[in-house]
């Protein structure tokens, strides 16, 4: 969290201020998720050191991803970053695709247009734009809901790792399952709504995450 080690803002005291911005009922709701993963072997010992006052850093590592996403929006509107208010609504839609995935839901089995819920991020139109995708295909392809969390997601990861390492795997991984999509592809030649959505997502694959 480079921009709170940048700002006035004391990384002990923001944690704390957000506890205190809790009512009882969501203060006990956090307590009972912390107490949840003091034996657990990946966060349990940054929970005994730190516990009862978190700097941010650890605080973020050991509380649940919806959690990590309030905390967040929290941090944005104290320091008044428009990035990290950004990262924000982006971070509300990567739930979505998260928890569905933790379900093991099927993720195509409806692209239909227009079943999302929220507006595209500004930048990510931007960024689609950037590599020749049209104001009509995007509109179209992003108006559906689980189109727009994967592209989203993707976008954000862009957008926010830094590690040439992480995202040459990513890139690999991605490259990979882009091949698998299209190893049958012959299944689909008559669903336009599939191969259509397919040659949408391989065009940001291709260009967000080339093989290096």
């Amino acid at each position: 969290m480079k921009i709170i080690e940048n700002s006035d803002i004391d990384a002990y005291d923001l944690v704390e201020d957000y506890i205190k911005s809790l009512d009882e009922v969501r203060l006990k709701i956090l307590n009972d998720e912390l107490n949840r993963n003091m034996n657990n072997p990946y966060c349990g010992d940054i929970i005994a050191k730190y516990k009862d006052n978190y700097p941010i850093w650890a605080f973020m590592e050991v509380i649940p991803f919806g959690r990590f996403i309030n905390v967040y929006r929290f941090c944005a509107e104290t320091i008044y970053d428009k990035k990290l208010r950004d990262n924000y609504f982006l971070l509300l839609s990567i739930k979505d695709l998260r928890n569905a995935t933790a379900h093991n839901n099927c993720l195509i089995n409806n692209l239909s247009p227009r079943t999302s819920n929220h507006r595209t991020n500004y930048g990510l139109i931007h960024e689609l734009s950037k590599i020749g995708i049209s104001n009509e295909v995007h509109s179209k392809k992003m108006s559906n809901a689980r189109i727009q969390q994967i592209v989203t997601l993707l976008y954000t990861h862009k957008r926010i790792i830094k590690s040439d390492g992480v995202i040459n795997h990513q890139s690999e991984v991605l490259n990979e399952t882009i091949t698998r999509m299209y190893k049958h592809i012959e299944y689909y030649r008559n669903n336009e709504m599939v191969t259509t959505n397919f040659g949408f997502l391989k065009t940001i694959v291709d260009n967000w995450y080339p093989i290096v």
